[in-house]
């Protein structure tokens, strides 16, 4: 029996399950909220992680660098087509209806160039970039946009090469007072505050901007990137173009400060803008005119070039305005001058033989540092200096005799194929030649094929005449403004020229256009004594 009341069943207590379940889903609910932290903790250490890394620093400055490209792409495009609408097409639709005689269609293709064809090829690449930059970082890949664009950089050449008429025949016609009016009234409705100038030289600053901004962007791109080996052939083969715009661009720069300084300076002489005329800088100094038997020194601006300076007066445009404008006073040609500095009197005077006809000193002597003044100093010495240095060769060069042994190289021009411009019929072209200090031009030939056989002596005062280059420019005739269509720079040393032995050769003009030029050389020796 106590076997059998051992063996039997313990009765189990009456547990509340209910009790238990709702402990259960608090334990759960505990746990669900422990690793939903553990997991947001974990994911920011992840984060963290690779925010500090290289790769994701690398990736935001790609990014910067990219949205940068982006905006200032989007800026130039809509700049362009500013340009296009409020001064392109009213230009062209008044040569078309002939509101004013002089506006011609072949003036206003000078005027903007290729600048239709070049904003429809930036449109394009626009669209492709916002439609990369839109998927960004799943879409990282740009190299090939620009890829695409590079045979279109051809476009930019061409204005590049352009621009310098252009400029031309805008400052010719600004002195047309009808187109003065077009031009403010266009700049106003645009709204930028631009002038037309400044419109028109953006292709120009573009080019060189793709290079800096490529640069960047394979700065920030890892090695092993899908982008990277198509951003460095994409940069490359801008690099390429870029060296020759950039030549180019410095003197386009140069014009942009010259025709700069003609418009600031009210009653500026109209001759300022020249080929060979360099822009320096610009001082505000106390300046006395002696050879007008000036008395007391005024405070101007003074803007030095190096062949000349021009002084102006600075007046202020209405009371209360800030804003000034300068009015032309006085212009010293460096021919003749001689420039001396007494430091102890601050004073830099330029002389005519023994007789001052200018001088300066600084505007306020209490103020002016002396390093600043001795860069104004250095600057005016060596521009004199220079040009004096300039004119003493070229008399020298003119003054040499047959005695001095020259030789001589007669320049043939026979004919010009494929020319800019010649598939629309006639075309007026004229060749210029310079070689050293020698210049000629020959006469103009109607023709979509111009033929003159015309003759040029040059006098090559040189030891080794093969070392010099000889420079041809091919010009079209038009009523305002020449326009040059191409150019070549021949290297005598590439011409098989021997004594008294003609050489042809064939010059392919440069510039975007195409064309060439049939030529014939024929050096001569040096006269017998």
């Amino acid at each position: 029996s106590s076997s059998s009341s051992s063996s039997s069943p313990v009765p189990c207590p009456n547990i509340d399950l209910a009790h238990f379940e709702q402990n259960i889903s608090a334990v759960i609910a505990l746990q669900r909220v422990v690793r939903s932290r553990l997991i947001r903790r974990r994911f920011r250490a992840i984060v963290r992680e690779y925010a500090t890394s290289a790769y994701s620093l690398f990736m935001r400055q790609r990014y910067r660098v990219l949205r940068e490209i982006v905006q200032t792409e989007q800026h130039y495009t809509h700049s362009l087509y500013d340009c296009i609408k409020f001064f392109l097409k009213p230009l062209r639709a008044a040569a078309e209806a002939r509101t004013w005689k002089w506006m011609t269609a072949a003036v206003a293709s000078d005027m903007f160039g290729s600048l239709e064809i070049i904003y429809s090829a930036n449109l394009e690449v626009l669209a492709q970039l916002l439609e990369r930059y839109a998927l960004w970082p799943a879409q990282d890949r740009f190299g090939e946009i620009f890829l695409q664009l590079t045979p279109v950089m051809t476009l930019y050449s061409s204005y590049i090469n352009n621009f310098e008429a252009s400029l031309s025949t805008v400052d010719t016609l600004l002195q047309r007072k009808e187109f003065r009016e077009f031009v403010e009234e266009a700049s106003a409705n645009v709204g930028s505050g631009l002038t037309l100038q400044a419109y028109l030289i953006m292709p120009v600053q573009r080019l060189p901007r793709y290079e800096i901004l490529l640069r960047e962007l394979i700065k920030y791109t890892p090695t092993d990137h899908v982008d990277h080996a198509r951003l460095l052939e994409a940069f490359a083969a801008i690099k390429e173009l870029n060296s020759d715009v950039n030549r180019r661009k410095r003197d386009i720069d140069n014009r942009m400060h010259l025709f700069e300084m003609q418009r600031r300076v009210e009653g500026c002489p109209k001759g300022l803008v020249q080929p060979h005329r360099l822009f320096i800088g610009e001082s505000v100094v106390a300046c006395r005119v002696a050879e007008k038997s000036s008395k007391r020194f005024k405070q101007r601006h003074v803007m030095l070039f190096n062949d000349m300076l021009v002084v102006a007066k600075e007046e202020k445009q209405s009371f209360g305005s800030a804003s000034t404008h300068l009015i032309f006073r006085y212009e010293l040609s460096f021919n003749g001058i001689e420039c001396t500095f007494d430091p102890t009197a601050q004073l830099l005077t330029f002389t005519r033989g023994d007789v001052a006809v200018l001088e300066l000193r600084p505007a306020d002597p209490a103020a002016a540092s002396a390093s600043e003044w001795d860069a104004v100093v250095k600057s005016f010495h060596e521009a004199v200096r220079s040009h004096r240095v300039r004119e003493q060769t070229i008399r020298h060069l003119s003054s040499l005799s047959p005695a001095s042994d020259p030789h001589v190289l007669d320049v043939i021009v026979v004919e010009a194929r494929g020319l800019f411009g010649s598939e629309d019929g006639a075309l007026k072209a004229y060749v210029l030649l310079q070689l050293g200090f020698g210049i000629h031009h020959t006469s103009v030939r109607d023709s979509s094929v111009p033929r003159w056989n015309e003759c040029f002596s040059f006098k090559v005062f040189s030891d080794t005449p093969l070392d010099e280059v000889l420079i041809l420019k091919v010009y079209r005739k038009n009523e305002l403004v020449d326009v040059m269509v191409g150019e070549a720079h021949v290297p005598l040393s590439g011409c098989s020229l021997s004594l008294g032995a003609p050489s042809y050769f064939v010059a392919e003009l440069e510039g975007g256009h195409g064309g060439h030029l049939l030529c014939s050389l024929l050096l001569h020796p040096p006269a017998p004594a």
